[in-house]
C-alpha cells in the first residue's frame, strides 16, 4: 500500500506586530475568497491582496490533474494548516503534492502587464483598512500583444515550477527517510547475527575436541556435532 505524502509548512520567522486577532481574521477572509476563485475556475489558480496596516498578499493553486471539487478540499485543508502553523506571522505557505496556499506581506507573484490589481474588499470591521492602492497603469495603446502573452506565460510557468519543485522535494525527503530506515534495520540484523557467532575454542570445548562420540552426521557444509 502506497504511503500518503503529507503537506508541510514553511513560515516566516517574524511575528506580525499589531492587532494579531484582526490580522488573522483578514488573512482568513482573503484566503477564503482566493480559494473560491481557484476552485471554481479552470485555471485552479488565484492571486490577490487586501489592505491592512500592511497589505496582505495571497496565492493559491492546485495541480491541473485534480477536479475543481478536490482542488477546493485541498486548498481548504491547506488554509487550516497554514493558519495553525503561520497565523500571526508575516508570511507562510503550505506545500502539498496537489496544492499550494501562500501569503506574504509583500507582492511575491507577477502581475501581467495591463492587469488591474485592485485590492479585495471585505465588510467593515474585518480589520483596519488603508486607502486602496492605485491600479496598475494600463499598457500603452501600441503595446505588443505578444508581450502581454509572454507576461501571462511567465506567471503560469513560475507557478508550475514551484509546484514541481515542491513535489520533487517531498519525494526526495521520503526516499532518504526510507533509506535511513532500511539501514537501521540492516544494522539490527547484523548485530543479531554477530551475537550467534562462536569462536573455535568454544566449539572445541563444547564437542570434546570434535570427538567422534559426539558426531551426529555429515552435511554439505561439514560434520555436525552435538554439544556436551
Amino acid at each position: 500500500m502506497e504511503e500518503e505524502i503529507s503537506s508541510f509548512c514553511v513560515s516566516n520567522p517574524n511575528d506580525f506586530s499589531g492587532d494579531v486577532a484582526r490580522f488573522n481574521k483578514t488573512l482568513h477572509d482573503l484566503m477564503a475568497e482566493l480559494i473560491t476563485q481557484a476552485s471554481s475556475g479552470p485555471k485552479k489558480f488565484a492571486t490577490g491582496y487586501v489592505n491592512f496596516t500592511k497589505p496582505i498578499y495571497g496565492l493559491v493553486q492546485c495541480t491541473p490533474d485534480i477536479s475543481e471539487r478536490d482542488c477546493g478540499i485541498c486548498l481548504q485543508k491547506g488554509r487550516g494548516e497554514m493558519e495553525s502553523c503561520a497565523g500571526g506571522r508575516e508570511g507562510g505557505r503550505i506545500l502539498s503534492p496537489s496544492c499550494i496556499v501562500w501569503f506574504e506581506l509583500f507582492r511575491f507573484y507577477i502581475i501581467p502587464a495591463g492587469t488591474v490589481d485592485d485590492p479585495l474588499q471585505f465588510p467593515p470591521g474585518a480589520g483596519p483598512i488603508l486607502p486602496p492602492q492605485p491600479p496598475s497603469p494600463p499598457s500603452p495603446a501600441n503595446a505588443s500583444p505578444l508581450n502581454e502573452t509572454r507576461n501571462k506565460i511567465v506567471i503560469i510557468i513560475v507557478a508550475a515550477v514551484a509546484s514541481l519543485v515542491t513535489r520533487v522535494t517531498i519525494i526526495c525527503a521520503l526516499f532518504l527517510w526510507r533509506r535511513m530506515k532500511q539501514k537501521d534495520e540492516n544494522d539490527d540484523e547484523m548485530r543479531m547475527l554477530e551475537s550467534l557467532e562462536f569462536n573455535f575454542s568454544s566449539l572445541k570445548i563444547a564437542t570434546d575436541e570434535f570427538s567422534n562420540d559426539n558426531k551426529l552426521g555429515q552435511g554439505g557444509f561439514g560434520s555436525v556435532y552435538k554439544k556436551l
